[in-house]
C-alpha cells in the first residue's frame, strides 16, 4: 500500500518537472523580439471613368427665308420623344404665316408658348410629361449659308458633314404659303441631356444671330464689388478680340462662344450681370428692333421708335460714333434698384460691313455701379 502511495506521488511529482521544463524553455527566449513578415503590396484600383452615354437623337428643323432675316423652328431631343411629336411640329411649321415681317402660327393642342427670352423669338413646348422644347430664332439673311447650318445641325448629331452634292441631292424642300422651306429630320447620336442647354444657333461661325446675352455662367462670390482696379485681358478663348489693355479687377472671365468676341461676369453675393461683346453683320436689325427685343428680355412692352430715338446717348467706340442706351424694369429703379430687379446697358457701332454691341445685362443694381466701367470698356473697345 505504501508502494503504490509513493509510485503515484513519484509520477505527480514528474510530470510537475516536465512542465515545469517546459515552462523555463518557453520563458527562456527573447520576450522583446519582433517578428516581420513580407506582405505582397495590393494593388488599389484605377479610378472608373463613367462616360456619358451617346443616345438616339433626332432634329426637326425649319429655315424660313425672308427679305431680310431666315427664321429657325426647331426641335431637337430623344428620337422617341421627337418622333411621338412629329406630326404635331410639322403641322406647326405648315401653319406659319408671316405678319408684318414676324412669323405667326397655329399651335398644337396642349402646347405651350412662351414669349421672346435671350436669343429666342418664342420658346414652344408639348404638353407634360414631354421636357421637349421647339425654339423659334431669326438669324439675318445676309450671313445664312445654307450647307452650313445643316451641317452644324448634322455635327450636333454626330453625322459627318454634307458635301454640296450631297445637300442638293438630300434636302427637302416643302412649300408653305408660297413660300420654299428647308426641311431638316435628321436622326442620329448625342450626350443625354438637354441639347437646348447648348443653344443650337448660338455657334454659328458665320456669327449671324441677333445679339443677346444668355444667363451669367460664374463660379465667383465676392462678398462686395472691389474698388475699380486694372489687369489685363483674360478673356482668351479662340476667336476672342483684343480688349482694352485694362480692365475693372472684379470682371472675371465669362462664356465664351464663336459668336462672343468677350464676355466677362460680375458677382456681388446674390447680385449677378454678364458683359458680352458680339460682331454682327451690317443688316443686323434696325435700332428699333433691337431696342424692343431687349426691353421684351426684360418682361417690358415695345416702345414706339420717337420714344426710343429720345432714350439714346450718343458714345464714341474707338472713334466711331455710336449710341447708347440704358434699360430697367421700371424708370424709377435707376435711382435706386430693388435686389431682385433687372437692367441692361447697351451700346452698339454700326459700319459698312458690321455692327458691334456692348451688353451688360443681369442685376439692377450691379448695372448701376457699374455703369462708368461699362462705358469706359465699350469706349476703348477696338472696332476698326
Amino acid at each position: 500500500m505504501t508502494h503504490q502511495r509513493n509510485s503515484v506521488y513519484d509520477r505527480i511529482a514528474t510530470y510537475f518537472a516536465v512542465a515545469n521544463c517546459v515552462l523555463v524553455f518557453v520563458g527562456c527566449g527573447d520576450k522583446d523580439a519582433i517578428r516581420t513578415y513580407d506582405v505582397p503590396p495590393v494593388a488599389s484600383a484605377a479610378p472608373t471613368k463613367i462616360e456619358t452615354p451617346l443616345v438616339p437623337q433626332r432634329t426637326l428643323a425649319a429655315a424660313f427665308p425672308q427679305p431680310d432675316q431666315v427664321w429657325f423652328f426647331k426641335l431637337m431631343g430623344p428620337e422617341a420623344d421627337v418622333s411621338r411629336h412629329h406630326d404635331e411640329f410639322r403641322g406647326l411649321v405648315e401653319s406659319v404665316r408671316y405678319v408684318d415681317g414676324k412669323p405667326t402660327w397655329s399651335l398644337p393642342k396642349g402646347w405651350i408658348e412662351r414669349p421672346a427670352a435671350n436669343m429666342r423669338f418664342a420658346t414652344l413646348s408639348p404638353p407634360p410629361p414631354s421636357k421637349l422644347e421647339a425654339t423659334v430664332i431669326a438669324l439675318p439673311a445676309a450671313t445664312y449659308q445654307e450647307l452650313d447650318n445643316i451641317n452644324r445641325w448634322r455635327g450636333q448629331l454626330g453625322l459627318a458633314p454634307w458635301t454640296e452634292e450631297q445637300l442638293n441631292t438630300n434636302i427637302t424642300r416643302i412649300d408653305v404659303s408660297g413660300t420654299s422651306v428647308v426641311w431638316a429630320d435628321i436622326v442620329g447620336q448625342a450626350k443625354l441631356g438637354n441639347p437646348m442647354k447648348s443653344a443650337p444657333f448660338a455657334e454659328s461661325t458665320s456669327s449671324g444671330l441677333a445679339p443677346a446675352s444668355l444667363p451669367p455662367t460664374t463660379t465667383a462670390n465676392t462678398a462686395t464689388v472691389p474698388p475699380t482696379n486694372t489687369q489685363p485681358l483674360a478673356a482668351d478663348a479662340p476667336g476672342a478680340a483684343q480688349a482694352p489693355d485694362e480692365l475693372p479687377k472684379h470682371w472675371q472671365p465669362g462664356q465664351m462662344s464663336a459668336m462672343r468676341k468677350a464676355a466677362y461676369t460680375i458677382t456681388d453675393g446674390d447680385r449677378k450681370a454678364e458683359v458680352t461683346v458680339i460682331v454682327l453683320g451690317a443688316q443686323s436689325g434696325s435700332i428699333e428692333d433691337n431696342v424692343n427685343r431687349w426691353r421684351g428680355q426684360l418682361g417690358l412692352p415695345p416702345l414706339d421708335a420717337t420714344v426710343i430715338d429720345q432714350s439714346l446717348e450718343a458714345i464714341t467706340v474707338d472713334g466711331s460714333a455710336g449710341s447708347y442706351v440704358e434699360i430697367f424694369a421700371d424708370p424709377g429703379e435707376a435711382a435706386s434698384p430693388p435686389v431682385d430687379a433687372q437692367a441692361m446697358l447697351a451700346a452698339f457701332v454700326k459700319s459698312e460691313t458690321q455692327t458691334v454691341y456692348f451688353k451688360l445685362m443681369g442685376s439692377a443694381e450691379l448695372a448701376k455701379r457699374e455703369r462708368d466701367n461699362f462705358k469706359k470698356f465699350v469706349t476703348q473697345f477696338p472696332v476698326q
